[in-house]
């Protein structure tokens, strides 16, 4: 069987293709992975902050003034799994 060199061209544009194809897949599956470990991150740094850390909000009035309110932190429960209580039947 002889080859000629439109053969081994085509050869060629397929076998690029199937490299280039797979080094973007395992680029793509490397960033997802990357981007869901810094996602859990932050909704795990924003859940702490907003739980555990007391807020001070400070808004600019259009005639100049500041309102200033403390936004107390709200702790999370002991035990969130905990079944409800049981309430009087009536």
């Amino acid at each position: 069987m002889r080859f000629t060199i439109r053969d081994l061209l085509w050869l060629t544009v397929v076998v690029a293709l199937a490299v280039g194809w797979g080094m973007e897949y395992r680029k793509s599956q490397a960033l997802q992975r990357k981007t869901g470990e810094w996602r859990k991150a932050m909704t795990d740094f924003v859940d702490y902050t907003v739980l555990t850390v007391p807020l001070q909000v400070k808004v600019q009035t259009p005639d100049g003034d500041y309102l200033e309110r403390n936004l107390p932190a709200n702790p999370p429960s002991p035990n969130p799994s905990a079944p409800a209580q049981n309430l009087p039947s009536n």
